[in-house]
């Protein structure tokens, strides 16, 4: 299982506080633990697993966007998208900058289901890559190229 981020431990922390009994925290300080509680969540980047193939056929109109699709080289040799670079998952971390060197560039990501994308997007993430798009499944992004054309 995956632990929770800190900022999201942090608020979870705060608003036990604030449930304890009244006599130790008056109700304006609840509303502050409260507001700021609030705030951290909806400050929260996207989570990793939230999947865009709309987002990413709008992001490959944009020159200099990156296509990488994450699955195995067999998978690959069966059919990619075109100017897709390959790079699994696995090996993400160890070879974006050889195709984006910039951190700020825009990457579309896609695997078969978005699963490993996913994985490629927080590992890009942690490097301090900012414009990830997790486009999904080869067959969702291929099919959502093909409507938009």
């Amino acid at each position: 299982m995956q632990s929770l981020p800190a900022n999201v431990s942090a608020c979870s922390q705060a608003f036990s506080i604030m449930l304890r009994p009244r006599r130790y925290f008056p109700e304006e300080f609840c509303m502050r633990v409260l507001t700021a509680v609030l705030a951290l969540l909806l400050s929260l980047p996207l989570s990793a697993d939230e999947i865009s193939p709309q987002s990413a056929v709008a992001a490959l109109q944009t020159p200099g966007t990156v296509l990488i699709d994450v699955r195995s080289a067999e998978e690959f040799a069966a059919g990619a998208l075109p100017g897709a670079n390959r790079i699994g998952h696995e090996q993400i971390a160890a070879q974006i900058a050889s195709v984006a060197p910039d951190k700020n560039t825009l990457i579309v990501l896609y695997c078969r289901s978005g699963r490993r994308s996913a994985i490629a997007q927080a590992s890009l993430a942690q490097l301090g890559y900012r414009n990830l798009i997790n486009a999904g499944g080869y067959a969702q992004l291929k099919l959502a190229l093909t409507q938009q054309n």
